[in-house]
């Protein structure tokens, strides 16, 4: 029986690999028990869902389900707001009897942090609600209260926030088709980022993350870190590698 088990998601399996280790290396630091299927793991069916592509999402669906019940599956953590909002709201309508508890990671960040030896973080971050976790799932605080554990780290709030916030414009299909509307709609958050004074702009999206980056790259150059790697800078001492990496 899997107790718990570490759900990658296929972007950070792939594009955002830094979110991936942070992931695996944070959760061992703060002594959780997990597996996870490295080359085993398959595609939640997130994306496709999103376009439209039913059928095959129910392939995928019934495939993880099918292998979630051979493993034995009590909970699944994933730092994917994507795969997370896929699991706990689109597979319990596709699925009958789809009973794994579903956690994003900044839920359970959540609940152990506060028992965690944490080093300082001295750095001004804004933290960026992705849509599949915050207008989807309705998970808002857990993220921010996990930033506000680190030690010396100052959260701020962007001006448009919570139910308010900007769509990343990754997602639905936008990047792949428009992506010139997809860093349009990126650099709006940059900009509300620059005006709060933001050192970092935080997302708990790999999706977002990478838009973001890339927006950030061609306009004003803020940091953009997962949650997961600030947290593991916190857990291990490395703010050089989260600002200098």
């Amino acid at each position: 029986m899997i107790d718990t088990l570490l759900w990658i998601g296929c972007t950070s399996s792939f594009r955002t690999i830094e979110v991936a280790k942070a992931a695996y290396a944070a959760l061992k630091k703060l002594n959780v028990s997990f597996t996870y299927l490295g080359g085993e793991e398959g595609c939640c069916g997130s994306v496709f869902l999103r376009a439209g592509m039913k059928e095959l999402v129910g392939q995928l669906a019934a495939r993880n389900k099918a292998q979630f019940e051979e493993l034995k599956v009590r909970r699944l953590v994933t730092p994917c707001a994507g795969c997370f909002r896929t699991f706990s709201l689109d597979y319990p309508q596709l699925l009958e009897g789809f009973s794994v508890e579903v956690l994003h990671i900044s839920q359970l960040f959540e609940e152990l942090l506060p028992r965690a030896d944490l080093k300082p973080l001295p750095l001004r971050v804004a933290y960026h609600d992705p849509c599949h976790l915050a207008r989807h799932c309705g998970v808002y605080d857990a993220p921010r209260n996990a930033l506000a554990e680190i030690p010396k780290l100052q959260l701020v709030e962007l001006p448009l926030n919570r139910e308010k916030a900007l769509c990343c414009g990754a997602g639905g299909g936008v990047r792949a088709a428009y992506p010139e509307v997809a860093l349009e709609l990126a650099r709006q958050i940059l900009e509300e980022a620059a005006r709060v004074g933001a050192e970092v702009l935080a997302s708990s999206c790999p999706f977002c993350l990478l838009n973001l980056r890339e927006a950030s790259r061609s306009f004003n150059g803020i940091k953009v870190l997962d949650i997961t790697e600030l947290v593991y800078a916190s857990l291990t001492g490395g703010i050089f590698h989260v600002m200098v990496r």
